[in-house]
C-alpha cells in the first residue's frame, strides 16, 4: 500500500516539536511564512488529488504487481458488468460502458488503493427499483443526478454521517443484499426472463412461471457454480507453505482468475456448438459493445415516442433513488477503505471521487458504479499496490472494445 499522508495535526505537532529543540535558529518572519503555506498547499493538493502523492514513488515492482492486477481484473470486469448490467434490466453493452471511464477517475483522485470501481450488484439491484418499466434513460439520468448528489454531499463535508452507521447495521445490509442477489441470480439459472421491482413479487412471479424453466440454462449454471468452487479449494494448496513455490503460484492464479477461466470455456464450448448445430440450446448474452461509446452530456428531460418527461417529472419518478444510490455505493468504499492495513478512510474525498465517476459515467451511458468486496478480493490475492491498477485495467477493456468493433464480434 502506498504512504498515507499526515493529518494537520500530526503535522502542527512534529513542526512544534521542532521549534522546542534545543539551539533551534529563528528564521526570518517572511521565510517562516512561506514554509508553512507552501506546506499546506502541498498538503491539500495530496489529500483531493492522491495520484501525487503515490506517483513519484513508482517503481518497476509495483508495476509489475499492478499490471498483473489490472489485467486479471480486466478479465473478470468484463462478464461481471455485463451481468450487472442486466440486473438492472439493461442491455448488456451498458454494464461494458459503466467499466469504461469510471476508473481512469478514479485512478487520480481516489484515495483507497484497492478500490476498482465498476458496476456492482448490489447498487444494480437498488437501482432497478426506480427505474423498471420506464424508458432506459431514466438510468442514465440516475447515474448522473447520483454523482451530483455524492459531489454535494463531499463538498459540504457531509462524510461525517456514515461514521454513525453502526456494524449491526451494515452486516445486516450486507445479508439482505446476498438475499438478493440469490433471488435475482434464480430465474437466470433457470432461464426464466422477467423483470419485477420488490422481492415479494419477484418470488410470486418466479413460483408461477417455474415450469418454463430451461434444462439447458439450468445444466450450464450448475456446472458453472461446481468449476467455480473446486477451484476455489485451490487456494488452500496456494497458502500451504509446504507446497513447492512454483505450484503454489500457479495454483493462487488459477484460483484469482476462476471467474475468467469459466467465461471462455463457456464461450468456447458455445462458438463450437453454433458452428456444428446452428444453435444452441442456452440463453446467450446479447447487445454487447462493439465500439467505444460516444461522449455525451445527458439531457436532464426525456422525451420518448409514447411520453416525454420535464426535469421534475423526472425527479418525481426517481424519487428518493437520488439519494439512496449514492449512499448504497459510498458504503461500499467506506468498508472496504476500513480494511486497509491503517483503516482509515477520507469519507468526504471517497464522495467527492466517486460522484465524479458516475457524473462522468453518465456521459458514456453507464449505470452507477462503485468499489465492489469481490474485486478487492481479487486486488488482494493479485497483489496490487496502487490505483494505478485501474489504468491497466481500462486500457485491457479498452482493447476489447477495439478487438470486437474490428472482429465484428458481438
Amino acid at each position: 500500500m502506498y504512504p498515507q499522508l499526515e493529518t494537520e495535526a500530526e503535522a502542527l505537532e512534529k513542526a512544534t516539536a521542532r521549534a522546542l529543540l534545543p539551539g533551534a535558529i529563528s528564521k526570518p518572519a517572511s521565510e517562516a511564512g512561506k514554509a508553512p503555506t507552501a506546506s499546506k498547499w502541498k498538503r491539500r493538493l495530496h489529500r483531493h488529488i492522491p495520484v501525487f502523492q503515490w506517483l513519484p514513488l513508482y517503481n518497476t515492482e509495483w508495476g509489475i504487481d499492478d499490471f498483473i492486477a489490472g489485467v486479471t481484473l480486466g478479465l473478470t470486469i468484463i462478464p461481471e458488468s455485463m451481468a450487472c448490467a442486466l440486473l438492472a434490466g439493461l442491455p448488456a453493452r451498458y454494464g461494458l460502458c459503466s467499466a469504461f471511464i469510471g476508473p481512469l477517475v478514479y485512478m487520480v483522485f481516489g484515495s483507497i488503493d484497492k478500490v476498482i470501481i465498476g458496476p456492482t450488484s448490489l447498487v444494480a439491484l437498488v437501482s432497478v427499483q426506480f427505474t423498471v418499466g420506464r424508458p432506459i434513460e431514466f438510468a442514465f439520468l440516475l447515474t448522473f443526478l447520483s454523482g451530483i448528489v455524492q459531489i454535494i454531499m463531499g463538498t459540504l463535508r457531509m462524510g461525517f454521517i456514515f461514521e454513525f452507521i453502526s456494524m449491526p447495521v451494515i452486516k445486516a445490509f450486507s445479508s439482505a443484499t446476498a438475499i438478493l442477489v440469490i433471488e435475482s441470480q434464480l430465474k437466470v439459472l433457470l432461464g426464466i426472463k422477467y423483470l419485477v421491482a420488490g422481492l415479494l413479487n419477484s418470488i410470486r412471479m418466479l413460483s408461477s412461471r417455474i415450469e418454463d424453466s430451461n434444462m439447458a440454462d439450468l445444466t450450464v449454471g450448475v456446472c458453472a457454480i461446481i468449476f467455480l468452487l473446486l477451484l476455489e479449494f485451490l487456494d488452500r494448496v496456494a497458502n500451504n507453505e509446504n507446497r513447492n513455490k512454483i505450484l503454489r503460484i500457479c495454483c493462487r492464479y488459477l484460483s484469482t482468475s476462476r471467474n475468467t477461466l469459466i467465461v471462455l470455456i463457456a464461450a468456447i464450448v458455445s462458438y463450437i456448438w453454433i458452428q456444428k448445430a446452428g444453435q444452441v440450446p442456452f440463453a446467450l448474452s446479447k447487445n454487447a459493445l462493439a465500439t467505444l461509446p460516444n461522449f455525451t452530456v445527458p439531457s436532464l428531460a426525456i422525451v420518448t415516442p409514447e411520453r416525454s418527461y420535464s426535469f421534475w417529472e423526472v425527479l418525481k419518478e426517481l424519487n428518493i433513488g437520488i439519494v439512496v444510490i449514492p449512499i448504497v455505493g459510498i458504503l461500499t468504499n467506506i468498508s472496504i477503505g476500513k480494511l486497509t492495513p491503517k483503516g482509515l478512510v477520507d469519507t468526504n474525498q471517497e464522495l467527492l471521487t466517486v460522484g465524479l465517476c458516475n457524473m462522468f459515467g453518465s456521459c458514456v451511458q453507464a449505470m452507477p458504479s462503485s468499489g465492489a468486496f469481490t474485486r478487492y478480493a481479487i486486488s488482494t490475492a493479485c497483489g496490487l499496490r496502487t490505483p494505478m491498477a485501474n489504468l491497466y485495467l481500462d486500457f485491457f477493456s479498452m482493447c476489447r472494445h477495439y478487438c470486437a468493433a474490428g472482429l465484428k464480434l458481438p
